[in-house]
């Protein structure tokens, strides 16, 4: 049953609030003077944007219409018409403040897009939720890794260049905010909605890593607005599905928590989005979640830590939120306890009227919510609204999907890679004439791209387990029982303890059995809280944590693991024995063949893409049956393809790992390269005979 609160009650809680504005402190002893310093925070940089434009706007608004700029609603691009169609309604009737898209894809996103701004009275501000890229709600477009499997790169630098490119790619579709980053330190592994989205346990890494990707933003013109205030690493429940409560002293949440945020308030972070949590050590009123309380924002966030950007409610259609209050109630204590945007509060009218009530009943003044929405015009100056243009639409796609942001991905990617263990330095595989190699899979269907990789360098025994396939393995055991090395590959894309990471217990077991009688390498395309669950790690010749299980991913680690380039990541969390960013052996590549896209071997893909026609022709004129073509360069490979049949039949396809006599090829293949650079340098004629060059021939029958 919901409860209601009467308005004279709310007055009665305003003037609660005052008189224990700093209420947290006797419960810690903690000395506040440096804690105070935030009063010296960076301003956000479009706070020091000229306000004659954001004057003249707000002169142009009726109160009404000032209330909808503070209230920002969903958007979906995947043909939801329904959802158009009232998205259309509540911009012309109210003249809302901005959207927030969900799923859909980039074309169709940056036309609604274009749509929404062109009948809207005031320019929209337009979010997403793109923590690992625009990839994480649209179609053909970049994923960058999780933050956690981030959260294992030394190298940082990455992490601004991916912050980069992510506003490079949201401003490409019209967007200008991405509630990014997840400035939560996760160190609870049960936590089943912050997790792998966070940087990890350890504060240093997350501040350091928020910061960097808040500046690839910002510096490129995208509001950064860091999540969620103030801290939802330790939790292990959903604020989706209810209200999480967070027991601990305000001394340990102003040393971890709070940290992050902190620094990037220090640091003119411009957005910060507020949790449904519960907090008793810093609002002792029973139920009232962190993002509606005034001690919460107002008192802490604002006071204490000294930020003037905007606050943004989570989503207000959370169940940590209207399994406890009514819509209006929970809109009423949104605005009191000082955020500036309400995301999704519902009822976009009810949400209206409220504040409208509110003003007229003198709970809150015109003069505050005429401030709040000068503040959100003043960010809407920044991101270039004053002088909208409409998104161009031509080569979307293409312009999403640069090599810029291929390579990056790549990069990230080998610079996250975690060896925890490598006994008398297995990894990389080196003799491979001495290695018999087997590869079974743990919870992936079929050939995987990891099992795919692995044979470009060797043969490799390539086996599949699914849960409850344990009448299959006594026949896998006696397969791979000459076999000197197997790797234990564990699949899954579930991040979540409540469902064990989406690895059942048998395959938990099998590979614990499997340790006790072969040298397995055991690498985990899964959350690393799960290596938790092995009976004795010890017992591995090698650990690999790979943290997710793109293809992407699978083909990097398999690379990696046969030397193609180092591994040098660090643990992100702890595990078992394990401890954060302590564990994380460095393993130097050896200089094998790496596969990778042409731009990091410095070609141009378009050029390489001449020998498809090339090729084809041939083909078609009976020049050849078929071929493979292999590229190399600088130790790279970047085309390695299969083109046509071994016979003019047609029965038999060219595949990429078939093999070819190189003794023959190597007369055409080394003799012609040379007579063309001969020819090109004008020093041979290839109308003369072959003796004119080679004397010796001309006693034998190849004179002429």
């Amino acid at each position: 049953m919901k409860r209601k609160t009467g308005r004279c009650v709310l007055i009665l809680l305003v003037t609660a609030i005052s008189s224990s504005f700093y209420h947290f402190t006797p419960d810690t002893g903690k000395d506040y003077s440096e804690f105070r310093l935030r009063k010296v925070a960076e301003s956000p940089g479009f706070l020091k944007a000229p306000d004659y434009w954001a004057d003249s706007v707000l002169m142009s608004l009726s109160m009404e219409e000032r209330i909808a700029q503070m209230i920002m609603v969903a958007a979906y691009s995947d043909h939801n018409k329904e959802n158009e169609q009232e998205v259309k309604e509540l911009i012309q009737t109210y003249n809302i403040g901005g959207l927030i898209f969900f799923h859909g894809s980039p074309y169709h996103q940056a036309g609604l897009t274009n749509i929404y701004q062109s009948i809207a009275k005031t320019p929209l501000c337009i979010a997403m939720d793109a923590e690992w890229g625009i990839g994480m709600r649209l179609d053909s477009t970049i994923s960058y890794p999780r933050q956690m499997m981030l959260g294992a790169s030394r190298n940082e630098k990455f992490i601004y260049e991916m912050g980069s490119q992510i506003a490079e790619q949201l401003s490409r579709i019209g967007v200008h905010i991405n509630f990014a980053p997840v400035a939560d330190v996760n160190n609870n592994p049960e936590n089943p909605v912050i997790n792998s989205r966070s940087f990890g346990e350890d504060r240093a890494n997350v501040t350091s890593k928020s910061l960097l990707y808040m500046r690839g933003m910002q510096d490129n013109g995208i509001m950064a607005v860091a999540k969620h205030f103030p801290g939802h690493g330790d939790t292990d429940i959903d604020s989706h599905a209810d209200l999480p409560v967070i027991s601990h002293s305000f001394s340990r949440l102003d040393s971890l928590e709070l940290f992050p945020f902190k620094e990037l308030i220090n640091s003119g972070i411009s957005g910060i989005m507020t949790a449904h949590l519960q907090i008793p050590a810093i609002d002792s009123l029973d139920g009232i979640p962190s993002s509606l309380s005034r001690i919460v924002i107002d008192s802490l966030l604002k006071g204490e830590l000294g930020f003037n950007g905007l606050v943004f409610t989570d989503a207000m259609s959370m169940k940590g939120i209207t399994n406890y209050f009514l819509p209006e109630e929970a809109v009423e204590k949104a605005v009191l306890a000082g955020n500036d945007i309400l995301v999704m509060p519902g009822d976009v009218r009810l949400a209206i009227k409220t504040i409208s009530g509110m003003i007229r009943d003198g709970i809150i003044s015109e003069g505050e919510i005429n401030s709040r929405c000068q503040k959100i015009l003043l960010a809407k100056f920044w991101m270039g609204l004053s002088e909208y243009k409409p998104v161009d639409l031509q080569n979307i796609n293409n312009d999403l999907n640069k090599d810029e942001y291929r390579l990056l991905e790549r990069k990230l990617i080998e610079s996250s890679l975690t060896v925890l263990s490598n006994k008398n330095g297995l990894l990389p595989f080196r003799r491979l004439d001495t290695l018999s190699i087997a590869s079974v899979s743990f919870g992936d269907p079929g050939d995987s791209t990891f099992q795919k990789s692995l044979n470009l360098y060797t043969t490799v025994r390539q086996y599949h387990i699914q849960e409850g396939a344990k009448y299959v393995w006594d026949s896998i055991l006696n397969e791979i029982s000459n076999c000197n090395i197997v790797i234990a590959n564990l699949h899954s894309n579930d991040r979540r303890a409540g469902t064990q990471y989406g690895i059942a217990n048998d395959m938990i077991e099998l590979i614990d059995l499997l340790s006790k009688f072969r040298n397995v390498v055991l690498n985990v395309f899964a959350n690393p809280y799960i290596l938790d669950r092995f009976e004795d790690p010890d017992r591995f010749s090698a650990i690999v944590v790979s943290y997710e299980n793109s293809d992407i991913v699978q083909d990097l680690s398999a690379q990696m693991m046969f030397g193609a380039f180092g591994a040098s990541g660090m643990l992100p969390v702890s595990v078992g024995r394990w401890n954060a960013l302590l564990s994380g052996q460095e393993v130097q590549g050896i200089n094998r063949l790496k596969y990778s896209i042409p731009l990091e071997a410095g070609m141009n893909r378009k050029i390489l893409e001449q020998i498809d026609d090339t090729i084809s022709v041939s083909i078609a004129c009976q020049a050849m049956p078929g071929c493979q073509v292999m590229v190399v360069r600088n130790g790279i490979v970047i085309m390695n393809k299969a083109y046509g049949h071994h016979e003019y039949n047609g029965v038999r396809k060219v595949k990429t790992t078939d093999l070819y006599d190189l003794a023959s090829v190597t007369k055409a293949g080394a003799t012609v390269p040379a007579i063309m650079k001969l020819y090109d340098e004008g020093i041979l004629d290839i109308r003369e005979k072959i003796s004119a060059y080679l004397p010796d021939l001309k006693s034998t029958n190849k004179r002429n």
